[in-house]
């Protein structure tokens, strides 16, 4: 199953991506209105906050010592 992108969630809200990223962010002066038609229109698997298949077990990158 492909993500959707802001785009996609943009163009079945009838906003520009910058418009769903201020209500997925909670930024912004935005309408209450226009903010429940990008909810609606976002997909709850895009809203959860999972790490990546890949990402899941990296661990952060130390610095590299001067030799």
């Amino acid at each position: 199953m492909k993500r959707a992108t802001i785009n996609d969630v943009a163009s079945a809200a009838g906003v520009s991506g910058q418009t769903v990223s201020r209500a997925l962010n909670d930024k912004g002066e935005i309408d209450s209105a226009t903010k429940r038609r990008v909810l609606d229109a976002t997909p709850l698997s895009t809203t959860s906050s999972r790490p990546a298949p890949a990402r899941r077990h990296a661990r952060p990158r130390q610095p590299r010592r001067p030799r």
